[in-house]
């Protein structure tokens, strides 16, 4: 593990397989060259329990020491804010029309709750035409 510095990441070969140098002075931040010789700047964090990987973009548009600035942000973001792909997902059994009185029972599926929708805007718009 060294410090990532512009003489360093110029100084990277390709190999076989891909592979990560990581930096010294931010943990979790580190530099991914892939086989064909390209390299991007990567934070590895932890976020209930799953390691995640982020990419923050390629060498060349970010410097090492923007993209270490970078990875400062989004690592405060992890720590303070949920992340968006540890969100539960809302789960629904079953979906329901509330606004059309005559309407008893739920959908039974979200193309019919579509199509039941789409009928009662129908029915209110011809209600409302001049």
């Amino acid at each position: 593990m060294v410090k990532l510095t512009k003489r360093v990441v110029d100084a990277t070969q390709a190999r076989d397989g891909d592979y990560v140098i990581w930096d010294d002075e931010l943990p979790g931040f580190g530099l991914r060259v892939f086989t064909s010789g390209k390299r991007s700047y990567v934070l590895q964090y932890r976020s209930l329990g799953r390691s995640r990987r982020y990419t923050i973009g390629l060498h060349g548009v970010w410097t090492a020491e923007s993209a270490r600035q970078e990875a400062k942000i989004q690592l405060g973001r992890v720590d303070t804010v949920r992340p968006p792909a540890t969100m539960p997902r809302r789960r629904s059994r079953s979906l329901a029309v509330k606004s059309h009185p005559t309407m008893t029972r739920p959908a039974k599926s979200r193309s019919e709750l579509i199509l039941l929708r789409k009928m009662e805007i129908h029915r209110v718009e011809f209600r409302f035409q001049p």
